[in-house]
């Protein structure tokens, strides 16, 4: 989406970051924390002059037709934040030796301001504890020069839940719309840890993505999830759009492989394929459950993602005890108004 100001055309993000920088200007904060859109160094945020402190909180396979291909060159365009004499914290789920010798060799950063989270020995699995050491750090280089956040306000803060991050709907279903592989697979650790009586013995995912979507990725990386026999199902949809089914269909190929690939030998077993609101023909349909050599009934069209979860709470023949949800943000606000009116219903 592009908006033209003047002779210039600006992407949204432009234009929205620079009414955030009016905003902040005319309420006269203290403080701004700004989170870069995408990568550092080209990113709208990224034209600042100086900042008291930059975080790379952690580094992903995202974005990667505008980034790079690989952690190390994404990395050194996060590194583009990077502001001369002032400290940097990185996190530790980042090639933190890379990082180092860039800053270092290539933007002539002092090891003395770089401030690194050390990975700990479980690879940092929960998100939150994660998120949580590199906000303490971040505070703590902050207030080595003057106390900028009082500890127990720290303490307070960190205790507060995100919405739409590992949020527990209601008693079957938790949704987390993190964006990236490592997120998704952190948060179904977290989420899978729980006990068996909370989970019950019928654990159901769903994964929802757009085009642009890591589909793939995300595949590869839930099929070499250690704990993915727990798993009775997981049910693969595509947020609307109006390519989406053609673009699953062109990925078809490699998820089988992945598939076939598995650990889990009955991994095949478990994928159900249902598709929000298609506009392409049958043909598209023919072509994906061949290829899965799957029968027709195995795939299923809803009208919107609430009646994937209405279907899997339920149909006797597929009631989950639990959901976990890994989708973006336009599902969430479907799976929100789809918990409402259940427990309005209910109530009613």
């Amino acid at each position: 989406m592009y908006k033209t100001l003047g002779t210039e055309r600006r992407e949204a993000f432009d234009v929205f970051t620079m009414i955030a920088f009016r905003y902040f200007q005319e309420q006269k904060v203290d403080w701004i924390v700004l989170e870069v859109g995408v990568g550092g160094d080209i990113d709208a945020t990224n034209i600042i002059s100086t900042s008291e402190l930059s975080i790379i909180t952690s580094v992903g396979l995202d974005h990667i037709a505008l980034l790079g291909k690989t952690k190390e060159i994404i990395s050194e365009r996060k590194c583009g934040i990077y502001k001369k004499n002032k400290p940097m914290v990185i996190g530790p789920n980042t090639p933190q030796d890379h990082i180092r010798d860039y800053l270092v060799n290539k933007m002539d950063a002092s090891l003395e301001n770089l401030f690194f989270v050390e990975p700990t020995q479980d690879g940092d699995q929960d998100y939150e504890v994660e998120n949580n050491r590199v906000v303490r750090k971040a505070i703590e280089v902050l207030n080595l020069h003057t106390q900028v956040v009082d500890p127990a306000v720290v303490d307070k803060a960190l205790k507060f839940q995100t919405r739409a991050r590992m949020e527990k709907m209601n008693d079957r279903i938790t949704y987390d719309g993190t964006q990236n592989v490592i997120g998704h697979i952190k948060s179904l650790s977290t989420f899978l840890s729980r006990s068996p009586k909370d989970l019950g013995s019928k654990i159901v995912i769903v994964m929802a993505f757009p085009k642009e979507g890591n589909l793939v990725e995300n595949m590869q990386a839930l099929s070499d999830h250690p704990e993915i026999d727990k798993v009775e199902a997981i049910v693969l949809s595509e947020c609307t759009n109006s390519i989406g089914l053609s673009y699953f269909g062109t990925k078809c190929v490699e998820i089988l492989d992945i598939i076939k690939r598995a650990s889990s030998t009955n991994l095949s077993d478990k994928f159900k394929v249902i598709f929000q609101n298609p506009v392409d023909g049958e043909v598209e349909f023919d072509s994906i459950w061949q290829v899965f050599t799957r029968d027709p009934s195995s795939f299923q069209v809803v009208k919107d993602s609430s009646m994937i979860l209405y279907h899997l709470e339920h149909t006797d023949s597929v009631k989950a005890d639990s959901i976990f949800v890994m989708a973006r943000l336009p599902f969430y606000r479907d799976v929100v108004s789809y918990v409402n009116r259940q427990a309005n219903s209910t109530d009613s």
